[in-house]
C-alpha cells in the first residue's frame, strides 16, 4: 500500500467518487488498498451519456469541462451525506450512528418557519429560473489536524467529501478537442477545482491523471505527501512526458508537481469586495516539475462563509445579501445575469411601488446543487439585494416569503401550472391553494417561446392561479433575450 493510500484511509475523511472519461488508475489505487472501505462510501463511473445525464439530472452540452467536474463533485458530496446519514457503526466503522456525528442533519421540512436572515456580508447573488414546485445538511469539516507523528487524531469524527472528475483522453476515434481533464473536490467548507491538459498515449495520460487526482485530493483534504510517493510521482511524470497545465486566470495559482508540497497560500482577490463573504484561495504546492514539458497542476479553491455552508447543509433555507423585506422577488439562475433581468426588475419596482430583490436557489429539482465557486461567480454580478436560498420549488418560496409577489416570465408560470411537476392535478391544485392562501402573487412578463411571443392571456391556467397574476402588457415590456442564448454565444466565441 502506498503512503498516500495509507494516509487517506487512515484519515477521518469519507467520500464518494464520480469519474467519467478517465481516472481508472486513480480509482484502482484508492480501492485496491487495505482499509479502502473506511474511506470510500461509493464510486460511480457514468461513462455513457445517458448515465451522466441521469447522475447530474441534466444532459450537459459538453461532458469535459470544469462545470461538469464541479457538478459531479457536488453530487458525490450530497450522495456521501445520504449514505453517511443512513449508515450504522457496523456499516461504516468510523461513522457516528447519528447525523450529528456526520455533521449532516436532515434538511428542515417544507413547513419550517423561515430562519432569521443573516444581513448582507457579501455581494449580491443571482438566482435560478423559477423552478416549479418540493425540497441536506454539514458534511466535511476543515482538514483534520494531524498529530506529531503524522497520524490523524483518534477522536475526530468522519468528514465528508465528494470527488468529481471528467476526462477526454486519447482514443481510437477522432477527437474534437485536446486531451484534458477537469477535477474537483467538494467539502462542507470548500470547493476545489483543477484543469489539466494531457499529452502522450492513453497509458501515459492515465498515469499523469492519477498523479493529478491524488494531488488535488490531498490538497483539498489537507493531507501531506510522503517522500516515497513524491519520488514515485516524479519518476512517473518523467516517463509519461505528460504536461499538465492550468488554463490560468488571475484567480488561479500554479502548482508545479514535484518535491514535497510547500503551501504557497496565495490569496486570491475575491471578485467583489470584502463584503462578498467568500474567501477564494489558491493553495499552491510548488516544487521541481517532472517531465520534459514541465508537468504542472493548478488548483482553484473557494472557501464559503458559515451562512453559505448552512444553506448547503440544510441548517438554513434563506439568507440575504442586503436588508430587504422579501415582498418583491425576481427568481432566476442568472447564468449569466443580463439586461432583460435588470429591466424586468426596474419595471416591477416601478409598477408595484416597492423595492425588489433577486432570488437564487442553490438547489434545483433538475440539477445538482450549486458549488461555492459557482455561487461566488453569480453573486458578483448584482447591484440589487439578493436572497440566496435553498428553496427550489415555488411552494417552498411561498412558505418562506408569505405575501410576496414574484416577477417571472410566462415560461416559468406555465411550469408552475403543469401537473407533471406535482404528480397529479389534485396535488397541483392543493399546492396552488396553499400558495394563494399565503398571499402569493405573480407579476407576469411575456416571453418568446419558439417563434411565438407568449403573453399571460395566451397561457391556459387554472382560474385560481390566473386570478393571482398581474400582466405586464407586451407594449410596456418586451426584450427577447435569454441566459441560455447568451451562454451558447459565449461558448461559441470561446472556441
Amino acid at each position: 500500500m502506498s503512503g498516500r493510500t495509507r494516509q487517506l484511509h487512515g484519515s477521518p475523511w469519507q467520500g464518494v467518487f464520480h469519474l467519467t472519461g478517465g481516472g481508472a488508475g486513480f480509482l484502482a489505487e484508492a480501492l485496491g488498498a487495505p482499509g479502502a472501505s473506511q474511506t470510500v462510501l461509493e464510486a460511480r463511473i457514468p461513462y455513457a451519456k445517458p448515465a451522466l445525464a441521469e447522475l447530474l439530472r441534466t444532459a450537459p452540452r459538453q461532458a469535459c469541462n470544469a462545470e461538469v467536474a464541479r457538478a459531479l463533485a457536488m453530487a458525490a458530496f450530497q450522495r456521501a451525506a445520504t449514505l453517511q446519514r443512513a449508515a450504522t457503526p457496523a456499516q461504516i466503522p468510523r461513522a457516528a450512528a447519528s447525523a450529528l456525528a456526520s455533521g449532516m442533519p436532515d434538511a428542515p421540512p417544507d413547513n419550517t418557519a423561515p430562519s432569521t436572515p443573516n444581513p448582507a456580508r457579501y455581494e449580491l447573488a443571482s438566482g435560478m429560473p423559477g423552478a416549479p414546485p418540493a425540497s441536506a445538511p454539514p458534511a466535511s469539516a476543515p482538514p483534520p489536524q494531524q498529530a506529531h507523528d503524522g497520524k490523524p487524531a483518534e477522536q475526530e469524527t468522519p468528514q465528508l467529501f465528494g470527488f468529481g472528475g471528467t476526462a477526454s483522453l486519447a482514443t481510437n476515434r477522432i477527437k474534437r478537442g485536446p486531451c484534458r481533464a477537469h477535477l474537483a473536490v467538494q467539502t462542507r467548507t470548500h470547493t476545489f477545482c483543477g484543469e489539466i491538459s494531457l499529452q502522450g498515449d492513453r497509458a501515459n495520460q492515465e498515469q499523469a491523471l492519477t498523479e493529478a487526482a491524488w494531488e488535488i485530493l490531498q490538497n483539498a483534504l489537507g493531507l501531506t505527501r510522503s517522500a516515497p510517493d513524491q519520488q514515485a510521482a516524479n519518476a512517473q511524470a518523467h516517463s509519461a512526458q505528460a504536461g499538465i497545465a492550468q488554463a490560468g486566470s488571475a484567480e488561479r495559482a500554479t502548482f508545479p508537481r514535484g518535491a514535497a508540497q510547500a503551501t504557497a497560500q496565495a490569496g486570491i482577490a475575491q471578485a467583489g469586495s470584502a463584503e462578498a463573504g467568500m474567501k477564494a484561495n489558491a493553495d499552491a504546492a510548488s516544487a521541481k516539475a517532472g517531465g520534459a514539458s514541465g508537468s504542472r497542476l493548478a488548483l482553484q479553491s473557494a472557501q464559503a462563509p458559515q451562512d453559505w455552508q448552512d444553506l448547503v447543509t440544510g441548517r438554513q433555507r434563506r439568507i440575504q445579501t442586503a436588508p430587504h423585506d422579501g415582498l418583491l422577488l425576481l427568481p432566476g439562475a442568472f447564468n449569466p445575469l443580463h439586461d432583460g433581468h435588470r429591466r424586468m426588475m426596474a419595471h416591477a419596482e416601478a409598477k408595484l411601488g416597492r423595492a425588489g430583490a433577486f432570488e437564487l436557489s442553490i438547489e434545483n429539482p433538475d440539477k445538482p446543487m450549486l458549488d461555492y465557486l459557482s455561487i461566488r461567480d453569480r453573486l458578483v454580478q448584482f447591484q440589487h439585494p439578493v436572497w440566496l436560498t435553498r428553496l427550489p420549488r415555488f411552494l417552498e418560496k411561498a412558505r418562506h416569503f408569505p405575501g410576496a409577489t414574484f416577477a417571472l416570465g410566462t415560461d416559468t408560470l406555465m411550469r408552475i401550472a403543469d401537473p407533471r411537476y406535482y404528480g397529479s392535478v389534485r396535488e397541483r391544485d392543493r399546492q396552488l391553494a396553499e400558495m394563494l392562501d399565503l398571499g402569493t402573487r405573480f407579476l407576469v412578463f411575456g416571453r418568446l417561446i419558439g417563434d411565438t411571443f407568449q403573453c399571460l392571456s395566451d397561457c391556459p391556467l387554472p382560474r385560481a392561479l390566473r386570478d393571482a397574476c398581474i400582466e405586464v402588457p407586451q407594449e410596456q415590456f418586451r426584450l427577447d433575450i435569454s441566459s441560455t442564448e447568451l451562454r451558447e454565444r459565449n461558448a461559441k466565441a470561446s472556441r
